[in-house]
């Protein structure tokens, strides 16, 4: 299944706009990985995908479903993520 982000925007109230417009497509078993120095998104991001958190503004898609539409349990039926340790 492939995981599409579609113009992606998030913004915290204390940090103002983490994501701008974010646009990526990660097809089923291709591999990827975000870089990025501290702070520039990428968890923000991974829990966009993940569903935990919703965009401001675009929307993440799995499959050709809308992440925003399904509950957690269809999520993580689809859809694992595993944070690094702090």
């Amino acid at each position: 299944m492939d995981i599409t982000v579609d113009r992606v925007s998030l913004a915290y109230e204390r940090s103002g706009l983490v994501l701008d417009g974010i646009e990526l497509t990660a097809r089923r078993g291709e591999l990827f990985a975000l870089i990025g120095p501290n702070g520039s998104g990428k968890s923000t991001l991974l829990r966009v995908i993940s569903g935990v958190i919703h965009p401001r503004e675009g929307m993440v898609l799995l499959g050709d479903t809308p992440v925003a539409t399904l509950s957690s349990r269809q999520i993580a039926r689809r859809l694992a993520v595993v944070e690094q340790d702090r």
